[in-house]
């Protein structure tokens, strides 16, 4: 008998908490409480049509399915059930409410059905805490990347980037992809950093761009498509865009400044492009230029005292380029694409490739994967390279200088005499002044680091060496 009253306090402890619970999932949620009562009506059902016979705790007084009530006749499945709630234990119809329910429901809780009651209880007071877990206060939350999350160890995998809309609605080539080893979106708010003085004869607003020509601009209003060969193209305003079709086309002295356009893009295999003396930048935050400049798989590229800033992307190069005397700065983000100041890709065919004396910056903001960077699609092996970047100042991104390797190269890649900034970042970039993808390790690629220093005006290692292994 104490084993009996045992259970019998376990089982209406049981019963007791499950009902507190499904009743806090009713408050919380509608459709955890429609569930919660779905399933408590399944269950009682099932017991009361799989239970064959109903055994009381004592022996006398037993009800079974095959048996009668004083003053009743024979119990059906359904009759049984109800009549276990309504009906007392001596068969008297005046008892208590409350009594006969609590008196009826430990006749009919019997010794063969005491653990799959007990065990069903357990059971939906854990399912009742897993509906409120994850219907009340919406299950567990992860933190998204922060600017400084999710850097890869190759710049080799890499995804490709759907080109900028033509506004002139004839197909144009894709624009190569950027790394994307860089972070996700940012989190965190930096906080202000002393301004990063240019020194003298580099690359700066002032005397990048159009405006230090004094010329006079003529507004262009729609995009400029130049399909002549050898076309000049000088002193305009163009507040559609620019692009290039045909062989040695010059734009010069001329500002690009519009929304939801290419910039200037140069479609591929042109030749001999020269961009010089002009600006590039969006018309609002809201109407963005892409990539200032797009000229991926174009050969013989020129780009000169361009300035360009408050873009989402800087400058593509191609097969073959020169670019010196650029000032890349100021990119603005919102979206998930991988951005850079100034990058291109290795493919398909051989690549020679000078930077020279540029101002080249990685504004923090999402996904900025680097601010001078070079990245390798797939392509015929093996390919020659020839690649010098020398005497810029670089700035920003996750690495500030970020140098793929491949077994497929062959060919001479030199980093000399540049300028790490702290103008965004006191290691440079959010993570180091640079990842070289252990160019050192490829025979084949001649590879030279020498002559790298610090700028850091006011920081003690102001003018001391940058090394190719990392050593701060």
């Amino acid at each position: 008998m104490l084993v009996a009253n045992v259970f019998w306090t376990l089982e209406r402890l049981a019963v007791a908490v499950a009902v507190a619970v499904a009743v806090a999932v009713a408050v919380a949620v509608a459709v955890a409480v429609a569930v919660a009562v779905a399933v408590a009506v399944a269950v009682a059902v099932a017991v009361a049509v799989v239970s064959k016979a109903v055994v009381p705790l004592s022996g006398k007084g037993a009800i079974s399915k095959g048996s009668s009530l004083p003053g009743q006749t024979q119990l059906s499945d359904v009759r049984l059930f109800s009549d276990l709630f309504l009906t007392p234990l001596d068969g008297s119809l005046y008892s208590p409410l409350g009594s006969r329910i609590v008196r009826n429901w430990t006749m009919w809780i019997s010794q063969r059905n005491r653990i799959v009651v007990i065990v069903v209880s357990i059971v939906a007071l854990i399912a009742g805490g897993f509906m409120i877990q994850h219907g009340v206060f919406g299950g567990s939350k992860t933190n998204k990347s922060s600017t400084l999350d999710g850097v890869g160890t190759s710049a080799t995998d890499v995804p490709e980037q759907s080109p900028s809309a033509d506004p002139s609605g004839s197909p144009m080539p894709s624009a190569s992809a950027v790394p994307s080893p860089s972070p996700s979106k940012p989190k965190t708010t930096l906080k202000p950093r002393p301004p990063l003085p240019i020194p003298a004869g580099f690359p700066s607003p002032q005397n990048t761009g159009w405006q230090h020509t004094g010329v006079t601009l003529t507004p262009v209003n729609s995009l400029y498509i130049a399909q002549t060969p050898g076309e000049v193209l000088d002193s305009k305003d163009f507040l559609g865009g620019v692009r290039i079709k045909a062989d040695n086309v010059t734009v010069k002295r001329s500002r690009i400044k519009c929304g939801n356009c290419p910039g200037v893009w140069i479609d591929w295999n042109v030749k001999n492009a020269l961009i010089e003396d002009v600006e590039i930048t969006s018309k609002s935050r809201e109407e963005r230029v892409d990539r200032g400049l797009t000229a991926g798989k174009t050969i013989n590229l020129t780009v000169r005292r361009v300035y360009v800033h408050d873009t989402q992307r800087g400058i593509e190069w191609g097969y073959s380029a020169l670019i010196e005397d650029n000032y890349v700065d100021d990119q603005y983000n919102p979206t998930e694409a991988h951005v850079s100041a100034l990058g291109g890709a290795i493919q398909q065919t051989d690549v020679k490739l000078v930077i020279r004396h540029n101002w080249i910056a990685g504004k923090p903001g999402n996904n900025n994967s680097g601010a001078l960077l070079y990245y390798i699609d797939p392509g015929p092996n093996p390919q020659k390279v020839d690649i010098t970047i020398e005497q810029n100042i670089i700035n920003g991104g996750t690495y500030a200088l970020w140098l793929s390797a491949d077994e497929r190269l062959v060919g001479p890649v030199t980093v000399r005499s540049n300028l790490f900034g702290t103008k965004y970042f006191d290691l440079c970039g959010a993570y180091n002044t640079h990842f070289t993808d252990n160019i050192h390790k490829y025979s084949r690629i001649a590879f030279t680091w020498e002559g790298n220093v610090w700028y850091a005006p006011g920081m003690a290692k102001n003018g001391k060496e940058v090394t190719y292994v990392i050593q701060y």
